[in-house]
């Protein structure tokens, strides 16, 4: 299968690669919100494996981190047939009227999971998303739905809702929260040695559990 490196297909193969490792971690079919949230996480917390975010900014929202443009592109590869979708139920907003669903990956995605692994860049990208995922799976229910309103980059009290976070589109890492937290493990611990990147994912999911636990419930 010929495959393009154009910025779209990049996204949509670190999508694909995400939901590969939901699967693999036996969260699938995953709900729509939940899932940016989730891509979001993944965004942040890229600098930690020396990885650049498919998306280096968003638009604050008060439903949580979502992304029009990667919505898009999951609707177009649910069209595709490379991802399944389960519909409960549609909701509106005052701002839009979305369907409220659920996603998986079909055999076909599979397929060019596989495919995009025989290229040497996608692994180390899939190796960080599989952590990602293999520490956010333990976590309660309403943990992991809560989890990103918890993360450092999107809680920032100095950003409203409708105002941009840019935590890597341009401004540089210093205003990546999420990853600055991760940095200070190994200072605040006082090893000998120093925490691996996977101990840093995994640290600092639980430190999200921890706050998310503060928090009143919100809808999946």
């Amino acid at each position: 299968m010929k495959m393009s490196n154009t910025p779209n297909y990049f996204q949509r193969i670190w999508l694909l690669l995400l939901m590969d490792a939901v699967e693999r971690n036996a969260i699938a079919p995953i709900a729509q919100l939940r899932f940016h949230r989730l891509v979001f996480l993944t965004n942040t917390l890229a600098p930690v494996y020396d990885l650049d975010p498919c998306k280096g900014s968003l638009v604050k929202d008060q439903r949580g981190p979502f992304y029009p443009d990667i919505q898009w592109d999951i609707d177009r590869m649910v069209i595709s047939g490379l991802l399944s979708m389960d519909t409960t139920n549609n909701r509106i907003n005052k701002k839009d009227y979305w369907i409220d669903a659920s996603y998986g990956l079909t055999d076909n995605g599979y397929q060019l999971v596989r495919e995009a692994l025989k290229r040497v860049g996608y692994k180390p990208l899939h190796n960080f998303l599989c952590e990602v995922v293999a520490a956010y799976a333990p976590l309660k229910d309403e943990e992991q739905q809560l989890a990103a309103f918890a993360d450092a980059t999107f809680s920032d009290s100095n950003i409203k809702n409708d105002e941009v976070i840019d935590f890597g589109e341009w401004r540089d890492l210093r205003h990546n929260y999420s990853f600055q937290a991760t940095e200070l493990f190994d200072q605040l611990a006082q090893r000998p040695f120093p925490f691996l990147n996977r101990d840093k994912i995994h640290l600092y999911f639980k430190y999200l559990a921890r706050v998310a636990d503060t928090f009143p419930k919100r809808a999946a």
